[in-house]
């Protein structure tokens, strides 16, 4: 399937889910202030478990072999969802502009990650690794067994 969980997205996520269904893209009125906080679990359950369950989420060189499973499902049930819901950031009375703004930054660098990630997949042992511009794919190496003797 190609939706993201919707186990703890906000509320309102949940009710623009329900009653547009005909590409009606309105912005919920009445939105929870609520929302930011609402809108920032739910983004770290979409995570990989490498990157913590605690805000700030962690980052690091080795990201693009991380689990992107779950936050790079793509379609109006995939990542557009999560970043409608943080498009409303401004509209739900939230002061703390600081906080959107990481919210903000950091889903810029899981998208450079993925971006990064389709480009250049991790190698899986035993299977053949991409080639580098301008070269031949090079089988990876195997180990040989040593004699006993």
């Amino acid at each position: 399937m190609n939706q993201i969980s919707i186990k703890a997205a906000p509320k309102a996520v949940l009710k623009w889910r329900a009653f547009n269904n005909n590409n009606m893209w309105t912005v919920p009125s009445n939105l929870d202030p609520s929302h930011l906080e609402d809108t920032i679990t739910w983004y770290i359950r979409l995570q990989p478990l490498a990157r913590g369950a605690k805000w700030p989420l962690a980052r690091g060189p080795d990201a693009t072999s991380w689990d992107w499973k779950e936050v790079s499902k793509g379609g109006r049930g995939g990542i557009f969802l999560l970043l409608m819901a943080v498009s409303w950031f401004p509209k739900c009375g939230a002061a703390d502009e600081e906080r959107m703004n990481e919210v903000v930054d950091d889903i810029k660098w899981v998208l450079r990650t993925l971006t990064e990630r389709i480009q250049n997949p991790p190698a899986k042992g035993g299977r053949k690794r991409k080639a580098e511009a301008g070269t031949k794919p090079v089988a990876t190496a195997k180990r040989q067994r040593k004699s006993k003797n």
